[in-house]
């Protein structure tokens, strides 16, 4: 601590010089020059003592000097030069320099060494007075006074060892012998000799102490030596002399405050501290140093937070802008503060900013665990909490409270999903402290090997996860994730085509007690059905659907179920139940109305009959207009009409179909059909016109071929045999003699399909298309060969025969599926170009709403992660006609979602407000991120910072895993703290987002900006900081000493 140390000095004084050199060449020369010479001496003494300079020096200017001797000239010379000085005219010094110079051997030049040296010394121009000093050493003449000036210029210079030389001898000096020992004290203050400097002040005498200001360069000591009774004593006695003089504006009374206040912090008498710490924070000292100013702002918010006051303390200790130990001594209590008011995302940041030192301090572990557990509480980091976990553990392998913070560790490796990390530590014993053994490790590894495969499964790697899964089940601690994953792995069989081995799995967990327990329960039934109902039992899948359906409202599948049980009936020939359950599905409202509507048109024909059928139909058309089935609905009407021989109604839907749906697969049958009604009445040559239709526009479809043999006998009855052959010569799809060849080749390879050898079947289908490779059922054998490869996960087979069906673009029976598959393929792989390319293709095709929805999702999905968000908002508005009514339906809930996001970032925030509304519960995963962080900032847009740093607090808490919302909140909160007046802790994210957030180069940058604005600011309330070497004091200076000190200079 600096100290304002002060000096007595005596004005500059007349320099009493009487000069008798009598010698006997004076006489000689004349009694009249003698007598004007000792006129002007004796005159210029009474003038000096009068103190009228000015007329002394004219006097000495106006002697004549030719007849003078040279010892008269030596004098004149030495006085006007001594004049010039005590004047101040600039040419003082340099006539000295000259006196010296012309005369060396004058006894003057001596005393003129001392001389410059003082007025140089009253200047303040301590490196010349020491130059002229320097020389007076030769002459034996430097008295206490001119000692002392010596010692105190060196010390104002910085040459405290010069210093404490010449301060030495003076210590027992009358006049100079308290003020050296404070000089020298203070240098061995500055050299921190703090036993030695007491020891020193202790010898001044009690009179001087207070004019000296000892009392408080002594109270600063004994705080240093820890002796903090002595110091608030002498601290306060110091105040007291302040006092006493009246000096209500000594700069001194900040910095006395400060230490008396410390003090008595230091000895727990917080109270009394805060009295004294409040004025030294209040009116701190301009002349001392910033770091004092700090550590009583420090001192006074730790006295603060010792009473409980903690808001007082918090709104100190936010402002003090330290470095160093200090800056962690703040943070760690300030985050105690922070903690007791409940203020944990504050008391996070503090703890976090008290324990980043490489050198362990004494709170520095406790602090440590303190951030992880907040770290950990709140799920808010800098990095990722599983990361600041793991610090601690390895920082502190040996702590008590390591177990507990290894649970927490793995809890939010399980949360994060790194299941690789998990896995590899739990697999590793000699990683693991004692509370982290046995069955509890076995059971967490398990729970990891289950979690990464759903994560695998989600991600469509179906042969990954089903290892994963079935690594799970050899591990036996806990049965209940172990039917878990074994109904997943029955889930990838059956999504597989290998319903068999899945129904096995399924059938092992029906009498479970534990699987009951779990979600997946509710699901089991539904999955059993519908591998039956795949295995064409349809007995077993109609029990297992109404079992579902069992199930306490509401079912998560029970539209699905309900359309599989009635299809079950329906293909069982149980019209009657199968029309009940699809009308269910007609009154429920839970989408896919218009295939249980024509599903039920279907069972009229079997139950009330065709005209019933047909009716219902007709109805269908004016029900729904935009439906995929009406192509389905044309040609069945055209079916019932014919079969009623309504033959000209029956034209009439085939008509429509070709002309309303040009795209739709059954164009070929509805031409083929007109062609057949024509043929059968005797219309031959318009037979021959729909069949070439066929032919023409869909070569190589079954409809084509059947086009072509129909076509036989209609050139038959024309008896135009002949030309049948020449037409059938020309096409390039179909062999008079080799089409029995063909179909029997391609039937034969299905009937392998049809056992589930896929070997054999790859090795039929492959065969079949080397040997018919333009075959009429060409195309399905490549369809079936990419089924296969699928299935097999064999991408580049399964890709290549994918392509072919793509490419051909004529059969949406084929078309439909492989694309659906490709794009799942391509969106798994995160190829989003080839996937986006896929699903547009996708929506060209005679889509039902499934499928459709399955395209339009998607896309919406890919432009939402790609940032187009105009593109995301239609894909949105074009998806939400298909979609359930149902508010809580998760993909209408997604699309609100995705648009409420792409408002948001398109900077239309009340259509985003509006989107938002009422989405919270059904905001998950990284929506729910976006719908929090949407929240803050409409908070903060309304001036509510304390309620957006809540939605803040939230999404770290509850979204972690999302980091690029965390981030983004982690700005925005900075900026919350900054309105709130709260520069601690703006500051201190500003300065984690700058250092860590290496992956968010923009916000980096923004952080860097804003942080220098914070400087700029924060410089311009600073304290003033002109600390510097003691000075001395004049005005305390006792004049009766004044002549003594005179006649020593003379």
């Amino acid at each position: 601590m600096v100290r304002k140390l002060v000096m007595f000095y005596p004005k500059f004084t007349v320099l009493l010089l009487l000069f008798i050199f009598l010698s006997g060449s004076l006489y000689g020369q004349g009694q009249g020059l003698e007598m004007a010479y000792y006129q002007v001496l004796q005159k210029t003494e009474r003038l000096e003592n009068s103190g009228n300079y000015q007329a002394a020096y004219q006097s000495w200017n106006e002697l004549d000097t030719k007849d003078l001797n040279r010892d008269q000239k030596a004098q004149r010379a030495f006085k006007m030069a001594y004049l010039g000085l005590v004047l101040g005219y600039k040419e003082g010094p340099g006539a000295m320099r000259r006196f010296v110079r012309e005369y060396p051997s004058a006894p003057e030049v001596k005393r003129a060494y001392t001389t410059v040296g003082h007025y140089y010394f009253t200047k303040g121009q301590y490196a010349n007075a020491l130059a002229w000093y320097k020389d007076a050493e030769g002459f034996h003449e430097l008295t206490d006074q001119h000692q002392f000036e010596i010692a105190y210029a060196h010390f104002k210079l910085g040459n405290f060892s010069q210093a404490t030389r010449f301060f030495g001898p003076l210590e027992n000096s009358p006049h100079y012998g308290s003020r050296a020992l404070y000089y020298s004290a203070y240098v061995d203050y500055e050299n921190k000799k703090w036993q030695q400097a007491l020891s020193k002040l202790d010898r001044i005498d009690l009179e001087q102490r207070d004019d000296l200001e000892v009392w408080g360069l002594m109270a600063d000591l004994a705080f240093r030596t820890n002796n903090f009774e002595q110091a608030a004593a002498w601290g306060i006695r110091a105040l007291d002399a302040i006092q006493i003089s009246g000096d209500k504006r000594n700069i001194n009374q900040g910095s006395l405050n400060g230490l008396v206040g410390r003090a008595y912090a230091q000895m727990g008498t917080h109270a009394i501290a805060i009295n004294y710490l409040e004025k030294a924070v209040d009116k701190p000292s301009r002349q001392k140093a910033r770091d004092e100013h700090l550590e009583n702002q420090f001192y006074l918010g730790q006295a603060y937070a010792r009473l409980g006051q903690n808001e007082k303390a918090v709104a100190v200790l936010s402002h003090v802008k330290a470095d160093g130990l200090l800056a962690q001594d703040v943070a760690y209590v300030l985050a105690g503060a922070y903690l007791a008011l409940d203020q944990k995302t504050e008391a996070l940041n503090a703890y976090k900013k008290a324990c980043e030192t490489p050198d362990e301090r004494p709170f520095t572990a406790k602090a440590y665990y303190q951030y992880a557990k907040l770290t950990y509480d709140l799920r808010l980091s800098y990095t990722t909490v599983p990361a600041v976990l793991e610090s601690f553990i390895k920082r502190y392998p040996q702590d008590p409270k390591r177990g507990e913070v290894e649970q927490w560790w793995l809890s939010t490796l399980l949360e994060s999903q790194d299941y690789d990390q998990v896995i590899a530590y739990l697999s590793t014993p000699s990683l693991l402290s004692d509370n982290v053994m046995g069955d509890e490790r076995q059971s967490a590894l398990q729970r990891a090997y289950f979690l990464k495969g759903r994560q695998q499964y989600d991600q469509g790697l179906s042969l990954a996860a089903q290892n994963s899964f079935q690594q799970a089940q050899k591990i036996k601690t806990n049965s209940l994730i172990g039917d878990q994953a074994l109904f997943w792995s029955g889930l990838i069989y059956a999504e597989s085509g290998a319903f068999e081995s899945a129904l096995s799995m399924f059938d092992k967990l029906t009498d479970s007690k534990r699987f009951k327990k779990a979600p997946e329960w509710s699901m089991l039934s539904y999955e059993q059905a519908f591998a039956q109902m795949a295995l064409k039992n349809y007995a077993q899948a109609q029990e297992g659907f109404l079992n579902y359906l069992k199930q306490p409202k509401p079912v998560v599948k029970e539209n699905e179920a309900r359309l599989n049980l009635a299809d079950c009936y329906f293909a069982s020939k149980a019209y009657e139940l199968a029309l009940a359950q699809y009308n269910a599905v007609l009154n429920t409202g839970g989408g896919n109305e218009d295939y249980a509507d024509f599903q039920a048109a279907m069972c009229l024909s079997f139950t009330l009959g065709l005209e019933a059928k047909t009716q219902r139909l007709v109805k269908f058309l004016k029900t729904y207009p935009n439906s995929v089935y009406r192509d389905r609905v044309y040609l069945s009407l055209g079916s019932a009409y014919v079969s009623m021989d309504k033959i000209a109604a029956a034209k009439a839907q085939y008509t429509q179909l070709i002309s309303e749906q040009k795209n739709s697969p059954l164009v070929a049958s509805a031409y083929l059909n007109l062609g057949l009604i024509s043929d059968n009445n005797s219309e031959f040559e318009q037979a021959l016109n729909y069949f070439k239709s066929v032919v023409n526009l869909y070569p190589g479809t079954q409809e084509a071929i059947s086009a072509v043999q129909s076509a036989r006998n209609t050139f038959i009855s024309l008896g135009r045999v002949q030309e049948y052959g020449l037409w059938v010569d020309e096409l390039d799809f179909i062999s008079i003699d080799q089409a029995a060849l063909d179909q029997a080749s391609f039937e034969s390879a299905k009937q392998a399909y049809a056992a589930q050898n896929d070997a054999l079947s790859i090795e039929r289908f492959e065969a079949y298309l080397e040997n018919y490779s333009q075959g009429r059922y060409a195309l399905e054998a490549h369809y079936i060969l990419s089924e296969i490869y699928w299935r097999q996960q064999d991408v580049t087979n399964a890709l290549f025969h994918a392509d072919f069906v793509i490419a051909a673009d004529e059969n949406p029976s084929f078309i439909i599926p492989t694309l659906i598959r490709v794009a799942r393929h391509y969106l798994s792989n995160q190829e989003f170009g080839a996937a986006e390319s896929s699903l547009i293709k996708l929506l060209a095709q005679p889509l039902d709403s499934d499928q459709r929805t399955f395209a339009l999702s998607n896309l919406m999905q890919m432009m939402s992660d790609q940032s187009r968000w105009q593109q995301a908002i239609d894909y949105a508005n074009e998806l939400t006609p298909y979609l359930s009514n149902n508010t809580q339906d998760p993909l209408r809930a997604q699309a609100r979602l995705i648009s409420a996001w792409s408002y948001f970032e398109l900077k239309e925030f009340d259509l985003a407000r509006e989107q938002y509304k009422d989405m919270d519960e059904l905001a998950k995963g990284h929506y729910g991120a976006q719908l929090n962080f949407a929240k803050a900032y409409f908070a903060h847009l309304d001036q509510d910072y304390s309620g957006s740093n809540e939605h803040i607090q939230n999404l770290a808490q509850n979204y972690a895993n999302y980091m690029v919302y965390g981030v983004r909140g982690l700005m925005l909160m900075a900026k919350n703290f900054e309105a709130l007046s709260d520069p601690f802790q703006a500051r201190f994210i500003l300065e984690n987002i700058r250092d860590n957030m290496h992956d968010f180069p923009e916000l980096q940058q923004e952080a860097i900006e804003h942080l220098a604005i914070m400087d700029q600011s924060k410089d311009a309330q600073e304290p003033e900081n002109s600390a510097g070497a003691p000075e001395m004091d004049g005005t305390k200076e006792p004049s009766s000493n004044d002549k003594n000190q005179k006649k020593q200079n003379d």
